[in-house]
């Protein structure tokens, strides 16, 4: 949209304090004569601009409570999707260090700490579930659907790390969180994978500078200045203030460290804008290096899992892990906390965070585990900060844990059970206990026969007693290959003799016990993810058992969490409550936001603000013209040049006379389009038998109103039906017989005649499903002027959560992505209609009796043909 302003005269204009002016493109200032420019005090400078402000305030009555949510995923350990990963060990490259030049696969950018790919916000996530993610991961088509999500891959990689659904409300994990948390709409997504070898203190510093990032782009809040000038006479001012605002963090794995470091870089943009105070939330989920590895507790771990068929088959061919000391860790979250703010009490940030880590979550290649200390622990009664998740010593157990006869100690509170993929308890399945005992077993069966050849190494290929379990479908293939490949390394020529031996299958037979214990701890890793909502989870606690993962964390958190309780009230009690809560309760859990003013966040923030300056190139304004309008949100490419087009042949005024008139204009992605003015549309809409037994519906409550025919009145439409609401379907009513994809592979078949006679419709892809809106004025003498009204979005995309057929929805992710994606229609092009109908007394009264009338009429009709007949019969005797 332009705008032209012309002066026959003198234009003054004067601003009491400063005067700013920002355009996305160029300032052009033309003088007939001269241009003066005079700073009386400073002098005239020139320089770098500053940043535009953010988008003006609105002017709310009272301030909305309603924040954000940033979900931070641990490593993706899929080899098939994070192959590179794999590679960075095998080839000795640490993916923390880019001098090394490491393959980046899933993992986070470490040239570009800011990068876009990195992080998947609301917006970005609602534009994939307009185009079909929604429906392929609704409540309703989400087992299905499972080998179909990949069309949808960022959606899958971000999202999809989280959602499973519980099992009780039949809500994403997700949406729950965001509900909790005050959080609708606002959910953000962080990449924290950084593959083995990463420290956590590293991906602490990392998160700083996506957590900048992210607040400078996303979090919605304004300077305090500019809110403590205003909100006397617009309290709705304070929506824009952090209270109203809370940020909740939740960081899983390795994402638990990210989250730590993201929760640093919103405090100091927050300090920035010149807030002392704001509210955030933190939980840590399955955390990934709580500490550093390394003293006893380095050596400890050396001696708890591995004898030489672990080091030789697992460990030694990941780039010689332990003679390179690659797990050697000096710090861990905790230790790298500590150093950035100060002191282990983190400035009161620790204060507001929880923790949930099951203390058997201890598996191989996610070491080191544990709890954080002094973090508010929803699991263990007492921080576990064991290296091991079970042990095999004489004597009474240590604390946090439990004797289980035969000199075998657990954890407390561990996960016991084994679980399906859907949610559900393996019946079937060993416990954790019984796979930790079942390996202890083979382990000295194995380890006392190859104490015996070592004695007698003539025996070493000695052939095997009893048949060699196949590996093929307990191992995964690509370990299968290495494992192989160490065989020959050390065996050579005798490959083949030793794997027919006694000694490989008593190794063989230690190694796979030994991965079913690595699998309960990966499950218990998982769990506060994957099975976070499921109920028997915590059945083996001595209490909580009929908890969830879930509840345990509300509790701990009840006093921690800046969170209003609501009271079951309405929507203006609510209002009540949370402005009570901010001004009572919630100031008690701020946190100072000086606390994130230190040189080593500051470093990181630095380095953040860098990669965020937007330079100016040769062909900008290029880009500028091709893109057009930055505050297009639509789907499709070269805004600029498209609009250009429409202006230049004219076609700017919206009007629509058919379905190809709304595709051009969709080609062209104009902002709506407009079938009032068209004689046939309307028409075509009037004559449609959904708008027919619409008028009808209206017909009859304008007769059976009490002021009919007595006074001159007016009403809305309400359908009687509230579920009905004002919607209705353009087009006629297809087939019911079997499912779409039937009825398409069997066009000619007479059942799915009525689906067919919808697709040829131009109503049915013009409008469709529309929410008719009907204003209805009645006069004394009985007639009646109906005004309809609708807005509807013309568009090829799918439902976006499983309303419709799964049939439907995915034809329209095909011919979305090719309308809408690849040639460039706009997905958010509003089509419009207002028109009106008048109607006489005697019309109302027909649209009302008119099946009655005829349904007489036709009885009588009978009535007379059956007395003719008998007439004839008798005059014919």
């Amino acid at each position: 949209m332009s705008r032209t302003r012309i002066v026959k005269g003198t234009y003054t204009k004067i601003s009491q304090e400063g005067h700013n002016m920002y355009s996305n493109k160029n300032i052009i200032t033309t003088a007939g004569n001269s241009i003066t420019e005079t700073g009386v005090k400073d002098g005239v400078s020139y320089g770098e601009p500053k940043d535009p402000p953010k988008p003006p305030m609105i002017d709310y009555p009272e301030p909305f409570f309603n924040g954000d949510i940033i979900f931070c995923n641990g490593y993706l350990s899929n080899p098939q999707k994070n192959f590179e990963s794999y590679l960075n060990v095998i080839t000795d490259k640490v993916p923390d260090d880019p001098k090394v030049k490491p393959l980046r696969g899933a993992n986070m950018n470490e040239k570009k700490v800011t990068d876009d790919e990195d992080i998947m916000t609301n917006d970005e996530l609602e534009k994939i579930n307009e185009k079909g993610g929604g429906t392929l991961y609704s409540e309703k088509n989400y087992k299905d659907t499972e080998h179909f999500r990949w069309l949808f891959a960022a959606k899958e990689q971000f999202e999809g790390y989280w959602e499973g659904y519980d099992n009780v409300s039949g809500k994403l994990y997700s949406q729950i969180f965001k509900e909790y948390f005050h959080a609708k709409g606002n959910a953000h997504f962080i990449n924290g994978s950084h593959g083995l070898q990463s420290s956590g203190a590293h991906r602490v510093e990392h998160g700083i500078a996506q957590g900048y990032a992210w607040a400078k782009r996303k979090w919605n809040i304004k300077e305090k200045s500019e809110i403590d000038k205003i909100k006397d006479k617009n309290p709705g001012a304070l929506s824009y203030s952090p209270q109203y605002k809370p940020v909740t963090i939740v960081g899983h794995s390795q994402g638990a460290a990210i989250a730590a470091g993201v929760a640093l870089g919103i405090i100091y943009y927050a300090n920035e804008l010149g807030w002392e105070e704001m509210p955030i939330n933190i939980l840590f989920l399955g955390t990934h290096q709580p500490q550093g590895l390394y003293g006893q507790d380095y050596e400890g771990f050396k001696k708890y899992y591995f004898e030489d068929f672990i080091n030789e088959w697992v460990l030694e061919w990941v780039g010689d892990i332990f003679s390179k000391e690659k797990m050697y860790q000096n710090q861990g979250i905790y230790e790298k906390m500590n150093e950035l703010l100060g002191g282990s009490y983190w400035g009161g940030l620790i204060e507001r965070a929880v923790q949930f880590t099951f203390p058997n979550d201890r598996a191989l290649f996610v070491t080191r585990m544990g709890d954080i200390p002094y973090v508010k622990n929803a699991c263990s009664e007492k921080d576990n900060l064991y290296i091991e998740s079970w042990g095999f010593y004489k004597g009474e157990s240590r604390e946090g844990f439990f004797s289980d006869g035969d000199g075998y100690h657990f954890p407390k509170r561990l996960l016991d059970k084994a679980f399906n993929p859907d949610g559900n308890p393996n019946e079937k399945g060993h416990t954790f206990r019984k796979c930790a005992k079942e390996y202890w077993k083979a382990y000295h069966y194995y380890k006392d026969y190859r104490n015996e050849i070592r004695a007698n190494p003539k025996k070493k290929y000695a052939a095997a007693l009893y048949p060699i379990p196949k590996i093929g479908r307990v191992l995964p293939l690509w370990f299968q290959d290495i494992m192989m490949q160490s065989i020959a390394k050390k065996e050579g020529i005798k490959k083949k003799v030793y794997m027919e031996s006694e000694l490989y299958r008593r190794k063989l037979h230690a190694l796979l016990a030994f991965a079913k214990v690595h699998e309960m701890e990966l499950q218990a890793h998982f769990a506060p993810v994957g099975l976070m909502f499921n109920k028997g989870v915590l059945s083996d606690w001595e209490q909580y058992q009929d908890q969830t993962i879930w509840d345990r964390i509300q509790d701990a958190g009840k006093d921690i969490f800046y969170k209003v309780h609501y009271s079951d009230q309405g929507q203006e009690d609510k209002k009540k409550q949370e402005k009570e809560y901010v001004e009572g309760e919630g100031k008690n859990r701020l946190i100072k936001t000086s606390i994130a003013n230190t040189p080593g966040i500051k470093e990181w923030v630095d380095k953040a603000k860098e990669e965020l300056k937007v330079e100016k190139h040769w062909y900008s304004d290029i880009l500028d013209w091709w893109n057009g309008n930055k505050k297009y949100d639509g789907s499709g490419w070269g805004h600029g040049a498209r609009q250009g087009f429409a202006e230049a042949i004219g076609l700017t005024d919206g009007n629509i006379d058919s379905i190809v008139e709304a595709g051009l204009y969709s080609m062209l992605q104009a902002g709506e389009v407009d079938v009032s003015n068209s004689d046939r549309l309307i028409r075509d809409i009037n004559e449609d038998s959904a708008v027919i037994d619409r008028e009808k519906l209206i017909a009859e409550q304008v007769i059976n109103h009490p002021e009919y025919l007595k006074e001159e009145f007016s009403f809305i439409f309400i359908h009687p039906n509230p579920k009905k609401g004002n919607g209705i379907q353009l087009g006629g009513k297809r087939s019911t017989e079997k499912s779409m994809w039937e009825q398409f592979k069997n066009p000619f078949s007479t059942k799915y005649l009525k689906t067919w006679k919808v697709a040829i419709n131009e109503l049915a892809w013009l409008l469709r499903s529309i929410s008719l809106k009907s204003m209805v004025y009645v006069k004394k003498d009985g007639s009646v002027k109906i005004k309809h009204n609708f807005e509807d979005q013309f568009d090829l995309r799918p439902s976006s959560n499983g309303e419709r057929v799964i049939e439907y929805d995915v034809a329209c992710i095909i011919l979305g992505f090719l309308y809408h994606d690849i040639a460039g229609g706009n997905d958010r092009m509003k089509i419009k209609g207002n028109w009106q109908n008048t109607y006489s007394k005697e019309q109302i009264d027909w649209k009302v009796n008119s099946i009655k009338r005829i349904e007489d009429a036709m009885n009588k009709m009978e009535d007379k043909i059956e007395q003719e007949r008998l007439k004839w019969i008798r005059d014919t005797r």
